[in-house]
Formats: structure tokens, sequence, C-alpha cells
């Protein structure tokens, strides 16, 4: 059985921050938008964990980054400084959780000084992003990309086949995985596939 979506105005592939960004963005000036993710969840390399804390990318650094300090402030996302100072518990090598001793901290953090963690977490930015988007579709890998004078199609699978249909496309997942995954038709510049490769 398969399954097609209404045309959209832009289908942004990938729920990841950018993708996200890019979605929020569209919304915002009245766009139909259409979110495609691969994972059953939102967040692209951002994720957090059930009880606190982020898997994936966790810091920010507000004297150097002031393009996410301004998505932060816009949508009311604090910060708090990491801090080295106090009882540190790390991860070891066996998997087990230590005490480490005092003035340690900073050896095992993978974050530097200046970092500062998200509220709620990284993922919670992106959930804020998507907040307004109306169709997000999850565990739904495409596999095929055809771009006409028409618009753009995208196919793929959820279970079921399943086709998107929309006047533009964005690709917001890391290049590699859209070269080596996807089929694009026609087919991708020779230099533009080697690079999205490299």
């Amino acid at each position: 059985m398969s399954a097609s979506v209404d045309m959209v105005d832009v289908c942004v592939l990938g729920a990841g921050l950018s993708g996200a960004l890019v979605a929020n963005r569209l919304v915002a000036q009245g766009r139909t938008v259409t979110v495609i993710e691969a994972r059953n969840r939102i967040g692209g390399r951002l994720l957090n964990a059930r009880h606190g804390g982020d898997l994936g990318g966790a810091w920010v650094w507000p004297s150097s980054e002031p393009s996410i300090m301004q998505i932060l402030n816009e949508f009311g996302v604090g910060t708090i400084p990491q801090h080295y100072n106090g009882e540190t518990m790390a991860r070891i090598s066996s998997g087990q959780r230590q005490v480490l001793p005092p003035g340690q901290a900073e050896r095992y953090a993978a974050c530097g000084p200046g970092a500062s963690r998200i509220v709620g977490g990284a993922e919670g930015l992106v959930r804020k992003l998507l907040s307004d988007s109306e169709s997000v579709a999850l565990d739904t890998r495409v596999t095929r990309v055809r771009y006409s004078s028409d618009g753009v199609a995208l196919y793929g699978e959820s279970g079921e086949d399943v086709s998107f249909r929309c006047r533009a496309a964005v690709l917001a997942a890391p290049p590699r995985v859209l070269a080596t995954s996807i089929e694009f038709e026609p087919s991708l510049p020779k230099a533009k596939y080697e690079s999205m490769i490299a």
C-alpha cells in the first residue's frame, strides 16, 4: 500500500536543529511545510536522556556563538554555565560511574572553558522550533528525490511506501548520508556528489 501527501510549499528533510530552524522560519513566513525525519524522534544529533542530561550535542559557548544565543533568546530558552567546581561524577571506561577527586572535572569535560548547557536539554530547543509545524513525518526514510519544473517529489518508506510533493525541498541532514542513501533524479552533478561524500 502507498500513501501520498498533498502538495506543500517546502519539504524539509531532517528534523535536527538545522531542519527545525528552517521549518520554523518558513512557517513564520506563512509557508506550508512538511518535515520528514528518518528516525522515530525529532532532534537529529541532539538527544535528551530520560532522566536529564544530553546524549548528543550539549554545550553552547555564549561568547563565541551569537547566532545560537539569538535563537535561544528568541524562544526564551536559557543556558546554565558548565561548572567544574564541587563534586563531579563521570562514567569511566568500565561503564561505571565514579566521583572524581576535587579539581579533576576539567580533565574529563569535553566542553572546555566558557561552555554552557541549554536549560531542559538541547533537544528541547528543536521541540520549540517545531511547535508550530503542522506536519512532521517521523520514522520515514526518504530513498529517492525527483525534481523537475513541476516541483519536487520525495519517495520513502515508513512501514508503507509514501511520497511527498512540494514546490521546493531543503535537505537538512548530513551530506554524506544524503549522498549515499538517496537516489536523486536527475543525478547530482559529479562535483556536488563528491563534495558531499568527502
